[in-house]
């Protein structure tokens, strides 16, 4: 698994065009990394913000860097693989309108997954909830009361 290590941090270096960071003791192992993680990471955030995110994914295909983008919310149903499995779900939310909401990304053929409602505004269901697991109608006021629901 090392040697695997070892070529993954070179391909990631080779793709940022970050040679120095290669070598120096502080980064040169996994286990180096590993210890100073809070500063490679520094270090790796400073250089990826020299670019956007499309040109780091083009750059990291090329060079076989396994990567993946952190989209913000807006971005996330706008993805070409999330539209193309059919993960963001049209949904009517009572007091929204019509919304997107994420469904399964993956097609199972004999257990087939549904989304039957969008998600409920927080505190829909605490209630419900708290009676599941055993609390009483008296027991939930209490909690109500002393403002921790």
């Amino acid at each position: 698994i090392a040697a695997g290590e070892q070529a993954m941090w070179k391909r990631l270096c080779d793709a940022l065009g970050a040679d120095d960071l290669l070598n120096l003791p502080p980064y040169a192992t996994e286990d180096a990394r590993s210890v100073n993680r809070v500063d490679l990471n520094q270090e790796l955030s400073g250089r990826t913000r020299q670019r956007t995110t499309a040109e780091w994914m083009a750059i990291f295909e090329r060079g076989s860097v396994a990567a993946g983008p952190i989209n913000r919310m807006d971005d996330v149903f706008n993805d070409a693989q999330v539209r193309h499995l059919g993960v963001a779900q049209p949904m009517h939310h009572p007091a929204l309108g019509p919304v997107k909401v994420v469904g399964q990304p993956f097609k199972l053929s004999r257990t087939p997954s549904e989304v039957r409602h969008p998600v409920s505004d927080r505190g829909a269901n605490t209630e419900e909830i708290l009676e599941t697991i055993g609390y009483t109608g008296e027991d939930i006021a209490a909690l109500r009361e002393e403002g921790v629901i």
